[in-house]
């Protein structure tokens, strides 16, 4: 009896402990394997500006990572520091040119030098994630083309290249937000339920993946689609064709744009190759723990 009941208990106990230790496996795997490109689980966040914790504007903050861009743009029109609103004022409405002009920042001079050699890659497969602090006073467009914004954000991953889908440009006009097509007419996306002008400072996160990319304002989602590829339509020396390149601000001559930014931050997103890889870890630990269970009751 006693060793039917032993033979018993080597069974039917190393069963339970091995479901057991299954589902605490799941229970800790599963989420991370579903969710686990939005988890900051070795994520590195890097603070590209804050104008909270210091009083300048993005090219004088430390580390700089971004530069101030204008183009027919200057003196009280260009970039300036506002200490009641802890953030940096950009006014790209006094165009003083007939053709037009731009402001904004980028972590690359105009020649397409990169600011600072630190700066991380926007890999788009394992993800990354760009967020800005924005408050947006006033948009316009000259020629009132729906395919231009007076404020864009751009973002260029590390693989840019002819065919590939690895950009995106999102335009803010004062009564919606648009995905730029591949050739810059027309809108691949847009939300015209949404308007960045009016409502204060605005917390938004532009998260790319793989192919795709999606904006959130304050954490809701307001515009999602895929990338796309800008690699073509300016020719030689478009910054659609430097790697890891962002831009915040006004970059067309038929728009203009009045507005506050006080944060951008960039944080990179592991690959879930590698949360797969410590799920198949856990997994081998629990079987080890099994077998060791199992040998110490048959001793």
């Amino acid at each position: 009896m006693k060793a039917m009941q032993a033979a018993r208990f080597k069974t039917g106990s190393g069963s339970l402990v091995f479901r057991s230790l299954v589902f605490r496996y799941w229970a800790w795997v599963a989420p991370l394997l579903l969710f686990g490109w939005t988890l900051p689980v070795n994520a590195e966040v890097f603070t590209l500006y804050d104008g909270t914790t210091q009083a300048k504007t993005p090219d004088l903050f430390t580390p700089t990572y971004l530069t101030f861009q204008s183009v027919f743009v200057s003196g009280a029109f260009g970039q300036s520091y506002d200490p009641a609103k802890q953030a940096t004022h950009v006014n790209s409405t006094g165009i003083i040119s007939a053709t037009g002009g731009y402001a904004g920042h980028s972590n690359h001079t105009i020649a397409g030098a990169i600011v600072n050699p630190e700066f991380p890659v926007l890999d788009r497969q394992a993800g990354y994630k760009i967020g800005f602090t924005l408050e947006m006073l006033s948009e316009s467009r000259t020629d009132n083309r729906p395919d231009r914004a007076g404020f864009s954000i751009i973002a260029v991953s590390s693989d840019v290249a002819d065919g590939v889908n690895s950009s995106i440009e999102i335009g803010f006009q004062a009564d919606r937000v648009f995905a730029q097509n591949d050739n810059f007419v027309g809108a691949a996306v847009e939300n015209t339920a949404f308007n960045p002008v009016g409502p204060g400072f605005v917390d938004y996160e532009l998260a790319v993946f793989s192919n795709t990319f999606d904006l959130t304002a304050d954490g809701v989602s307001v515009l999602s689609g895929s990338l796309h590829d800008h690699f073509a339509p300016l020719g030689d020396g478009s910054p659609y064709r430097i790697p890891n390149f962002i831009f915040l601000g006004d970059d067309t001559t038929s728009g203009v744009a009045e507005y506050n930014l006080r944060s951008v931050s960039l944080t990179t997103v592991p690959e879930p190759s590698s949360l797969a890889l410590l799920g198949l870890g856990l997994l081998g630990a629990a079987v080890c723990s099994v077998r060791h269970r199992r040998h110490r009751v048959s001793v």
